[in-house]
């Protein structure tokens, strides 16, 4: 059973999440919703334990967030990723933001689609800054965009589903700039609620492709329904749900890496360059 922080402990959390970010809500709805999940539920915690902050253990290097199992160390989950890879095994990861952590306390199924993937990243400085304060690490977010632009580049056989045709030409133009020649295709599919895709022939198509790789362009929380509902027809290859990631890429969206007080505050451009979509998720 999952342990979870002493009553002593709960409160000693409350008043750190309360001092450290609850006044900074006016800043960021995104990370006040994150807080208010947090004081309310109480579910920071850990499944292994071997050490302490007060009475509540962790493990530094195994993290669970709010429920859900989050991979900081970049070289793990790299490692891990390329295992799979290496294997021609299939396993999925969700690339973890704060959409998607507040999705999953309301939505139980999703959470646990989230939790069953084989490993996650942090999509987000600040659910990492957040760990680092309540837990003493150092630890930064391995974003989407990251992520996407550090395999993407790499000699892998690459499926992309989702998003739009002219905007993987752009990616392939992209890596074809930079002096890359690459295995990129693209599997187009309906734009259908999820439960209507017609899963068994979109498996066919990615399995006679042998991938390395797939990645899901669906946005949160439908990707990563989407993989779950594909993924027993799937034979090899490692899925993403990746969101805009694509965007990111070809320099439609930009992937700010400076930092105020440890946060980046890469979704307030977002807001601006996609205000229907982004305000609907953090209103």
């Amino acid at each position: 059973m999952i342990p979870y922080a002493a009553d002593m402990d709960r409160c000693r959390l409350r008043i750190l999440l309360s001092t450290e970010y609850g006044r900074r809500r006016r800043y960021s709805t995104v990370v006040g919703s994150i807080v208010c999940s947090a004081t309310r539920m109480y579910w920071f915690h850990t499944p292994r334990c071997s050490g302490t902050i007060g009475l509540i253990k962790y493990n530094p290097k195994d993290m669970n967030i709010f429920n859900i199992h989050i991979e900081f160390d970049s070289k793990i989950f790299c490692k891990t990723v390329e295992d799979y890879i290496a294997k021609k095994q299939k396993a999925y990861v969700c690339v973890v933001d704060a959409n998607v952590i507040t999705i999953a306390q309301k939505d139980l199924k999703y959470r646990e689609i989230v939790k069953g993937a084989n490993i996650n990243t942090c999509d987000g400085s600040s659910i990492s800054k957040m760990a680092n304060a309540i837990y003493g690490t150092s630890y930064s977010a391995f974003n989407g965009p990251e992520l996407f632009e550090y395999y993407i580049e790499r000699p892998y056989k690459h499926v992309l589903v989702g998003n739009t045709q002219k905007k993987v030409d752009q990616i392939k133009a992209k890596v074809a700039e930079k002096g890359l020649d690459l295995d990129l295709t693209h599997v187009d599919v309906p734009f259908v609620p999820v439960d209507q895709f017609d899963y068994p022939a979109i498996a066919k198509q990615i399995n006679e492709l042998h991938p390395d790789i797939v990645w899901v362009s669906l946005g949160a929380p439908k990707q990563e329904t989407f993989i779950h509902n594909i993924f027993p027809c799937i034979e090899q290859g490692v899925l993403f749900g990746i969101g805009a990631a694509f965007n990111f890429y070809t320099g439609d969206l930009h992937n700010n890496k400076k930092e105020i007080r440890g946060l980046r505050f890469i979704w307030l451009e977002r807001i601006f360059k996609e205000p229907k979509k982004q305000l609907s998720r953090v209103g």
